[in-house]
């Protein structure tokens, strides 16, 4: 399984609709602002989640298939990293 989890040197501002995230190692960089379904994700992340429990929570709104898009979509941006994670 994989587990996810944020990625080091990032600054996050949570509201409740969005979350804007600063690379550190980047000052230069746009900041990302993460709304809808990824800033429902972050919000889950928190090292030990595994990308099937974030497909299970979001079940009854969005597919598997779209849960891992946003997840992948993160981790392409070098947001969140993907770690092995030992089975429950």
């Amino acid at each position: 399984m994989t587990a996810l989890h944020k990625s080091a040197n990032l600054a996050e501002v949570v509201s409740p609709d969005r979350t804007v995230v600063l690379r550190l190692e980047r000052p230069a960089d746009p900041p990302v602002i993460l709304a809808g379904a990824a800033h429902a994700v972050w919000n889950l992340v928190d090292g030990a989640v595994t990308l099937r429990e974030l497909e299970e929570g979001f079940a009854e709104v969005a597919s598997p298939e779209e849960v891992r898009a946003v997840a992948d979509e993160l981790v392409a941006a070098g947001l969140l990293v993907e770690t092995d994670a030992a089975p429950a």
